[in-house]
């Protein structure tokens, strides 16, 4: 005697995923809202610890040597650079 098993209709339904999991296409400004504030905090520790460098911050001190030291100029022109190539 075999008995049939009947689905549970009271089970909720997972629902689908568009997009195909971590590769599909996200917001662009939720990812500038995630990112910016850690590209800030980067910079102000890059122009607080001169002496520490690293590849990239090659053309921090090439850029600043060209400010002539302006660590607001830096800073305004580090970030309007990132929000023009985020544009």
């Amino acid at each position: 005697m075999t008995t049939e098993v009947k689905p549970d209709r009271r089970a909720p339904k997972v629902p689908k995923r568009r997009g195909g999991g971590y590769f599909h296409r996200v917001n662009l400004l939720t990812s500038l809202v995630l990112i910016f504030p850690l590209f800030v905090v980067y910079q102000i520790g890059v122009l607080a610890m001169p002496q520490v460098h690293n590849g990239a911050d090659l053309v921090t001190s090439e850029l600043l040597q060209l400010l002539h030291g302006n660590l607001a100029g830096y800073q305004a022109l580090a970030q309007s650079i990132d929000l023009a190539l985020f544009k």
